[in-house]
C-alpha cells in the first residue's frame, strides 16, 4: 500500500468496533517500519472522520 512515508506491506486482521450500539467489522493494517496501526480504513471510505484533541471531540459522520 502507498503511504505518505513510502510503499509498505501490511498485514491485515480481523477487528471489531461498536458506534452507537451498532457492531461493525473492520480491518486492521499493520506493517513493519510503520509505527502507525490503520484501523478501519476501509469503513472510512463512506464516513467522515473528525478528530479535534484540544476540544476533545471525535465525530464519524456518514457521507
Amino acid at each position: 500500500m502507498a503511504t505518505a512515508k513510502g510503499e509498505f506491506y501490511f498485514d491485515l486482521h480481523a477487528g471489531k468496533i461498536r458506534i452507537d450500539n451498532q457492531e461493525f467489522d473492520i480491518p486492521v493494517h499493520v506493517g513493519d517500519g510503520v509505527p502507525e496501526v490503520l484501523i478501519g480504513r476501509q469503513l472510512l471510505k463512506n464516513r467522515r472522520l473528525v478528530v479535534d484533541i484540544s476540544a476533545g471531540v471525535l465525530t464519524l459522520e456518514a457521507n
